[in-house]
């Protein structure tokens, strides 16, 4: 770029501000292709994360994803054509020129799609919506025939977008209209936020590239809570989820998986009910794995057959190895009526030596 500061790491954010979704562009050819992986996004970009693109590429262009930016734009490659398309869509403060000469007429979404009217309609005009991506000021044009031009702005600017009117209704056919929402998920009461936080960083985790990413993507999903948790909380639960990913323990969308390590299968094997121990471990990971505490009761694991054919004194003895072992901590002692269970917690730390060498007892079960 001839400019010192190329035209992401100037406008972008800027536009993340007003609410767009700005994506780095390369500036080879001519200049639109994204840099990353727009398709597969399930939340927009944080703030946090555009600063990261602008330092890794300072020289981009700058495109927006429009479904996540919650704008439609009319793409208009013919410029005679604007007068009959602005009859049709409507007027709006913001209007943006391509290198080329094209116009882009901006509006607000109403849950417009992306459409090529140059197939249904033989005009030179595509509708950029949910699921389009486009180019915008300040970009360059780096090659070809209009090399050095830039994306501009026609009439208003990026404080133009909190104002955006929508298409004139009917101006596009109602099947087109299908919503596809680019909102955050519903919000999240108390009680159930600090679970719902975890199982949906637990389906973003295998795409992040970094432990930062994820956060940030945490830092969003924080957002839906209501009230929001603590930056302390949030951080606290994206690590969490984080060390599953690099252990290879996160099989959300893959089917549900247990796991048992090395130092857990040695020290289980040398005991003679180690046995029972393992399969009651792998029964309890599966069935809690997405939970901090969990009630184990040996009645109630009997009553609900958790393992055919066992009796409440065979899931007593398995629980209380586990607990000698240090694999179940006791964090709940229960026993106050009826409905007070006793609560337990998986324990991640490695096996200590004195539990699997010395037989030192943990409370009974």
């Amino acid at each position: 770029m001839a400019n010192d500061i190329g035209p992401f790491a100037g406008a972008a954010l800027v536009m993340h501000g007003v609410g767009l979704a700005p994506v780095p562009c390369t500036t080879s050819d001519d200049g639109k292709a994204p840099i990353v992986k727009w398709k597969t996004w399930h939340y927009p970009p944080t703030e946090g994360t555009v600063r990261k693109w602008i330092g890794r590429f300072p020289d981009a262009n700058v495109g927006i994803v429009t479904g996540w930016s919650n704008v439609t734009i009319v793409d208009i490659d013919d410029p005679d054509f604007v007068p009959d398309m602005m009859r049709r869509f409507g007027d709006t403060p913001l209007i943006t020129e391509t290198p080329s000469g094209g116009v882009h007429l901006w509006f607000k979404s109403a849950g417009e799609r992306s459409a090529i009217l140059r197939k249904r309609e033989c005009l030179p005009v595509d509708i950029k919506a949910a699921g389009g991506f486009l180019v915008t000021p300040p970009s360059i044009r780096p090659s070809g025939p209009f090399s050095g031009c830039r994306y501009a702005f026609r009439s208003g600017s990026w404080g133009d977008i909190a104002g955006l009117p929508t298409l004139r209704p009917g101006s596009l056919p109602a099947v087109w209209n299908a919503v596809e929402s680019a909102a955050p998920p519903e919000r999240i009461p108390i009680g159930r936020r600090n679970n719902t936080l975890f199982q949906r960083l637990l389906r973003h985790a295998p795409g992040c590239d970094t432990f930062d990413d994820l956060l940030d993507v945490a830092k969003w999903q924080n957002e839906s809570c209501d009230p929001q948790l603590s930056d302390v909380e949030v951080t606290k639960t994206a690590a969490s989820v984080w060390r599953i990913q690099r252990e290879g323990r996160n099989f959300v969308g893959r089917g549900r998986r247990v796991f048992v390590t090395e130092a857990e299968w040695t020290a289980l094997a040398a005991r003679p009910r180690g046995a029972d121990a393992l399969m009651l471990l792998t029964g309890l990971r599966t069935h809690n794995y997405d939970r901090t505490d969990f009630a184990a009761s040996p009645k109630g694991m009997a009553n609900g057959k958790l393992i055919a054919g066992w009796a409440h004194d065979r899931y007593r003895g398995a629980l209380t190895l586990l607990t000698e072992l240090g694999l179940l901590s006791i964090v709940h002692p229960g026993g106050i009526g009826s409905h007070d269970p006793r609560l337990f917690r998986f324990v991640e730390a490695p096996l200590r030596q004195k539990a699997t060498d010395k037989g030192a007892r943990g409370r009974g079960v």
